[in-house]
């Protein structure tokens, strides 16, 4: 139409649109040199030098940080900035920082050996004997929810999301949590990250797992309290070498800890 002098009607007739649509198209063409009228997407403000500087350097102070941690900390060293969501802050760790997955994860291995080292410094001198250990590991569930029975908190206003719990759990959780188990005399420690070879629950719950498939996969679903009970005496038995080997695969041996195992984590 504009450049062979083709009527509007016949142009309808071919491609579909009504004249009116075609018309509308033509106007916005001479007026903007586009036929669409949507106006372009807004980009919200980048974050300024300052806070990229201070993201920067808690990625060189924490290399095994989490995203909800990161969080936190721009949340309260950087109140201005509003912009703190977890994706907006995996664009500017990937695109401002040119920190990406491939280059924070070698950065967080090689932070490993010096972890374990402080977890090892740190139960060495309260270790005695396996049994003086809790260990608690978490918990997840997939979608097979639907003749699952679940119960919802009743002290969380509104739904509870990733962020929230996490902001919850590190800000209040975790220093009351302490706070009630150095009154009992024990200690709390966390595990060294990427290190589950360290825990028994890992070993444990697999050998609880063989066990009921191999002897009670029928008679589970109808009896799990029972087979439980008589899975677990079995698979944490006491045998003729003493305590039972998972714990000491991953280090704790009867009296003292194991340095082999440590120092195989910390060389591989």
């Amino acid at each position: 139409m504009h450049v062979y002098g083709l009527d509007v009607q016949f142009i309808s007739d071919i491609f579909g649109p009504k004249p009116k649509t075609i018309f509308r198209w033509y106007n916005l063409f001479l007026v903007n040199g586009v036929v669409e009228d949507d106006k372009p997407p807004v980009r919200t403000a980048r974050w300024p030098v300052d806070v990229l500087a201070g993201v920067e350097r808690y990625v060189k102070q924490h290399p095994t940080f989490y995203l909800e941690k990161l969080q936190g900390f721009l949340r309260e060293n950087y109140a201005d900035v509003k912009n703190i969501s977890l994706s907006t802050i995996c664009r500017a760790l990937n695109f401002e920082l040119g920190l990406t997955r491939n280059v924070i994860t070698p950065a967080a291995r090689e932070s490993v050996p010096q972890e374990i080292a402080n977890y090892k410094a740190k139960l060495r001198t309260i270790y005695s004997y396996p049994e003086q250990l809790i260990l608690i590991d978490e918990t997840s569930k997939d979608g097979r929810h639907a003749y699952r029975r679940f119960v919802s908190w009743e002290t969380t206003d509104g739904t509870s999301t990733r962020s929230s719990f996490h902001r919850a759990f590190a800000k209040h959780f975790i220093p009351e949590l302490e706070s009630v188990v150095h009154q009992t005399g024990a200690r709390l420690l966390f595990l060294p990250p990427y290190c589950p070879e360290l825990n028994p629950i890992e070993l444990c719950f697999g050998s609880l797992k063989k066990w009921i498939q191999r002897y009670a996969n029928l008679v589970f679903p109808l009896y799990p309290d029972e087979v439980l009970a008589v899975a677990m005496k079995l698979c944490t038995r006491r045998d003729t070498w003493g305590l039972l080997d998972v714990f000491g695969h991953c280090g704790f041996d009867s009296t003292e800890l194991r340095d082999d195992s440590f120092n195989f984590l910390s060389s591989s």
